[in-house]
C-alpha cells in the first residue's frame, strides 16, 4: 500500500505594526509521521511569544513521544498539557500573568492525516482546485455564525471578530477541537496552517488564488505573507504549506467549515464506490417536504429567539468582561487590559475606543513621544475619525509633554459634525491637518531561507528526500 508522503514549507512575519513576533511555528519527523504545529500567542510582547513557544515545543515532544496508537486523543493530550505547562509558567512568572495562545497542529501518518486546533488560528485544505476551511474558529462572532444570528460575511466586519472563546493558558481546563474521523488525502493536495494575521486580512478565495498560481510551496507562503502585509499587515503572520505527493487515495474525504455561502460548490469528493462519511453526505432532494419546512420554521424562530438573546449580551459590558476572552487585536501590549471589551479589529496595539465618551485612547507600553504616537495614528486609515491636530490630554486632564512615560493613558476626541451653514455666512474651508515625523521603525528578523528580511522560515520534503531536522521558530 503506497504511503502519504509530503513536502512542506514553513514562513513567519513580524508584520507592518507589531514590535515582536508572538507567533511561534514548529515541524518534526515523528516516529509518527511529520508533525506541524502554528501558534500565535497573546498577552504582551514578552507574554505572547512565550506562550506560543512553550505551546509549540510541548506539542511536538508530547507527540513524538506517544504511542501512535490514537493520534486524535495523542494531539488532545498534548493541547492539554501545554494548556498546564503555559498556566504554570505564568504561575511561577508574575511578569507573565495573563499571557496565552492559538494553537493548530497536523500530525501525518502513513495512512491517513489528524488535527487538532484552539482558538482562531486554522487550517485550510486545497483539493480540486478549491480551498476549503477545516477548522472552525473558536471566537464570540463563530457562536453568532453557528446560532444563525449573523451570516459568514457579516462576521468578516464584526466588531467582535477577533474576541476568542477558547485560548491556551485562559483557564485551568480546556477542550480542544479534534477531528475524530481521519482525514484522507489525495496528491496534489495542499494543507495550510496559519494564524489570524493571514486568515483575517486576506480572504479565502484570494489565498485559494495564491496557492494555485504558485506551485512552489516557499513562493506560494512568501506570496501569501506579502498580501496580508500589502492589506495592513497589522498582525503578525505565519503560513506553514504541506502538499501530498504520493497517496493511496484517488479522492480526498474531510469535514468541511466553509461558510456556509459557498458549501453548495465545495462538497467534497468521494473514494471509489465507498459511501460518504455521515458528516459531509450531501442533503437529499425530495423526501418529506412537510417535515423540511417545519424542521425550517423551527431553525428561524430559533435563530430569532438566540438573536436577541446575543444582542442582549452585546449590550452589556459587564457580561461581557466576566465571560468573554479580551479582544485578540489588544494582544500585543502590556498585560494591564484596556477598559473597553468592543474594538475594531483594525486599531493599532494598545488603542481602544471608550464606549461612553467614544474618545480614542492609547496606553502606553513604552516611553513614547507625542508626536510620534500623534502623527502614525493620523495617517492610519481606522482613526479617520479622530482629531490629532490638537494637544493630547492625559488620563487625568492634564497636557502631555513631548515625553509619555510607560503606562500612561493618552486621549483623542471624536471629530464633531459640522452645524450646517447659514444662509448668509461664507463657505468655510476645509481644516487640513499636517502631520509631523512618526512611523513604525521595524527591526528585520534573520531569516533562514528566503530573502524576506522580516521573516523566518523552513521547508523540507519528506517520504523523498532524508527529512529536516526539528525545528521551532522563536524570533521576535
Amino acid at each position: 500500500m503506497t504511503k502519504i508522503q509530503i513536502e512542506q514549507f514553513g514562513l513567519t512575519d513580524i508584520g507592518n505594526v507589531r514590535k515582536a513576533n508572538e507567533d511561534n511555528f514548529g515541524f518534526m519527523e515523528t516516529p509518527n509521521g511529520p508533525l506541524f504545529t502554528v501558534c500565535d500567542g497573546m498577552g504582551g510582547h514578552v507574554g505572547g511569544a512565550t506562550a506560543s513557544q512553550i505551546a509549540v515545543e510541548n506539542i511536538l515532544r508530547i507527540i513524538a513521544n506517544a504511542p501512535g496508537d490514537s493520534p486524535s486523543v495523542e494531539i488532545n493530550n498534548a493541547i492539554v498539557s501545554a494548556n498546564k505547562e503555559i498556566l504554570d509558567t505564568a504561575s511561577a512568572n508574575p511578569e507573565l500573568k495573563g499571557m496565552g495562545t492559538t494553537c493548530t497542529v497536523m500530525l501525518v501518518t502513513p495512512a491517513s492525516i489528524h488535527i487538532g486546533h484552539v482558538g482562531d488560528s486554522r487550517i485550510y485544505l486545497l483539493t480540486k482546485n478549491k480551498l476549503h476551511r477545516i477548522t472552525k474558529d473558536h471566537s464570540f462572532v463563530q457562536t453568532l455564525v453557528d446560532a444563525g444570528a449573523i451570516n459568514d460575511s457579516e462576521a468578516e466586519s464584526h466588531p467582535r471578530k477577533n474576541e476568542l472563546t477558547k485560548a491556551l493558558g485562559v483557564r485551568q481546563s480546556v477542550e480542544p477541537t479534534v477531528n475524530h474521523h481521519p482525514i484522507q488525502p489525495s496528491p496534489g493536495d495542499v494543507f495550510m496552517l496559519c494564524s489570524d494575521g493571514l486568515c483575517g486580512l486576506v480572504s479565502d478565495r484570494m489565498m485559494e488564488d495564491i496557492i494555485l498560481r504558485n506551485h512552489d510551496l516557499q513562493s506560494a507562503a512568501t506570496s501569501l505573507i506579502n498580501a496580508a502585509k500589502s492589506a495592513g499587515g497589522y498582525d503578525n503572520i505565519t503560513v506553514q504549506l504541506v502538499r501530498i505527493v504520493s497517496s493511496p487515495y484517488s479522492s480526498s474525504i474531510f469535514e468541511d467549515f466553509s461558510p456556509r455561502e459557498n458549501l453548495a460548490s465545495t462538497l467534497t469528493p468521494q473514494m471509489g464506490n465507498e459511501p460518504a462519511p455521515a458528516w459531509q453526505s450531501p442533503p437529499k432532494s425530495g423526501g418529506n417536504m412537510k417535515l423540511m419546512i417545519l424542521v425550517g420554521v423551527v431553525a428561524l424562530l430559533l435563530g430569532l429567539g438566540l438573536m436577541y438573546i446575543f444582542t442582549r449580551e452585546s449590550n452589556s459590558s459587564t457580561d461581557d468582561k466576566a465571560d468573554s476572552l479580551e479582544t485578540r487585536t489588544n494582544h500585543s501590549g502590556d498585560n494591564d487590559k484596556p477598559v473597553d471589551n468592543i474594538i475594531s479589529a483594525q486599531l493599532m496595539p494598545n488603542d481602544s475606543i471608550d464606549e461612553k465618551s467614544e474618545r480614542l485612547y492609547h496606553r502606553v507600553a513604552a516611553n513614547e513621544k507625542v508626536i510620534t504616537i500623534s502623527s502614525e495614528r493620523q495617517k492610519h486609515p481606522a482613526y479617520s475619525n479622530y482629531v490629532f491636530s490638537k494637544t493630547i490630554r492625559l488620563k487625568d486632564g492634564s497636557v502631555a509633554k513631548d515625553d509619555i512615560q510607560k503606562g500612561e493613558l493618552v486621549y483623542w476626541n471624536k471629530k464633531k459634525s459640522s452645524p450646517p451653514a447659514k444662509p448668509s455666512a461664507s463657505p468655510a474651508g476645509d481644516i487640513k491637518q499636517t502631520t509631523t515625523g512618526g512611523g513604525n521603525n521595524q527591526t528585520a528578523v534573520p531569516s533562514a531561507t528566503t530573502s524576506t528580511p522580516p521573516s523566518t522560515a523552513q521547508g523540507s520534503t519528506t517520504g523523498i528526500t532524508p527529512p529536516a531536522a526539528p525545528g521551532t521558530d522563536t524570533s521576535k
